[in-house]
């Protein structure tokens, strides 16, 4: 390599030990350019390399490491917060915690792992949304295309529909819905498949040709059904979010029986509440 730049009266510069040792172990075998610029000769040669290169003049740095600086459009930091219904202070909590910048370093520097037995440190710089990484090139590579493919998922927008309705049954359906009559029909065969499963991880309404009229003329075979409420709400995709339909319900109920000096006594009545509601926690 080094004859080759000196035909070309190019300095051949490495600015790291492990640049040196590529250079010194490089053979240019065979190079066919036809009305080819210096430019389009250099990124020919150094393509087939694991070095980077710059260009000043007739002088040529090249390095085995380069570093590039990425923009994170995602300000927050830690997500937090409850889910969780508490019928008797009228609240709603859950525990939950999310650490994006720490996971986000960890993810990195398993990518930087699995590209090159040596890495160097990150720099995150959560103020700005800057994360500067210094790798070759194969580290260099695979950490745009994870940042690419994350900016595009954390940016993607999910719409949550949610119908709300209750049932009230007939005197003939007291024992509750019989589910066992409710077909549905697989989207691939077609087969007829009676209703098990309605949620979790066996829900055959995820492999199932569902229609929303066809179920609610089913369950107004067993009593009648209204439509309590139709929520809808806009969320980031894989961020958390709540929907929540109900209300406070009060009610007096007897405190404690008072007598008064003349021997009659009364009852202190009390105003007390539940909250009565249908919470959902998802996570699209």
């Amino acid at each position: 390599m080094a004859r080759l730049f000196s035909k070309c009266n190019l300095t051949l510069i490495p600015v790291d030990k492990e640049s040196k040792k590529v250079i010194s172990s490089y053979k240019v075998d065979l190079i066919n350019l036809k009305n080819a610029t210096l430019n389009q000769l250099l990124d020919t040669i150094f393509n087939t390399t694991p070095l980077f290169y710059k260009r000043e003049g007739n002088k040529v740095f090249v390095s085995f490491y380069k570093s590039a600086i990425f923009k994170i459009d995602f300000i927050p930091n830690v997500f937090s917060g409850y889910v969780n219904m508490d019928s008797f202070d009228n609240s709603i909590k859950s525990a939950y915690k999310r650490d994006f910048w720490s996971e986000l370093k960890e993810n990195l520097i398993q990518i930087l792992k699995n590209e090159g037995d040596k890495y160097k440190k990150l720099v995150i710089d959560k103020s700005s949304s800057l994360v500067s990484v210094t790798g070759n090139k194969n580290q260099l590579l695979a950490v745009k295309e994870y940042i690419d493919n994350l900016l595009k998922r954390l940016k993607r927008e999910v719409l949550i529909d949610v119908r709300i309705y209750s049932v009230e049954l007939s005197k003939s359906y007291q024992r509750g819905i019989d589910w066992s009559k409710f077909s549905l029909f697989l989207s691939d065969s077609l087969v007829p498949l009676r209703g098990r499963y309605i949620g979790g991880s066996e829900a055959i309404f995820n492999s199932a040709t569902f229609n929303a009229s066809a179920f609610l003329n089913f369950l107004a075979q067993n009593g009648n059904v209204n439509s309590i409420s139709n929520p809808k709400i806009v969320t980031l995709n894989n961020q958390k979010s709540i929907i929540s339909i109900g209300e406070t319900i009060y009610y007096k109920y007897a405190l404690k029986v008072v007598t008064d000096n003349n021997g009659n006594s009364s009852t202190e009545y009390t105003i007390g509440s539940k909250f009565v509601v249908v919470l959902l926690d998802i996570t699209p």
